[in-house]
């Protein structure tokens, strides 16, 4: 199956900034949740805080097991 012509792959660098992206979106959450004097609203974004930064650990996992896989194809790997 073909890619679609406008996408491309992305790089270790793209996939790293949506990572810090991920991580900076859950401690934004965080403090929201702390800072926040409503009940429902600490709630939501207490809860939206663990799901960012479940996405970043599943995330985190992907880089590695590419990284891993430029490895041992003797690929080159990309500049941090």
């Amino acid at each position: 199956m073909r890619s679609h012509p406008d996408r491309r792959e992305a790089t270790a660098q793209d996939l790293q900034a949506k990572l810090e992206k991920l991580l900076l979106e859950a401690e934004d959450c965080a403090l929201i949740s702390k800072l926040s004097p409503d009940p429902e609203k600490r709630t939501v974004f207490a809860k939206l805080s663990l799901n960012l930064r479940s996405l970043a650990r599943e995330l985190e996992s992907a880089i590695a097991v590419r990284t891993d896989a430029n490895s041992s194809k003797g690929g080159v790997k990309e500049a941090p």
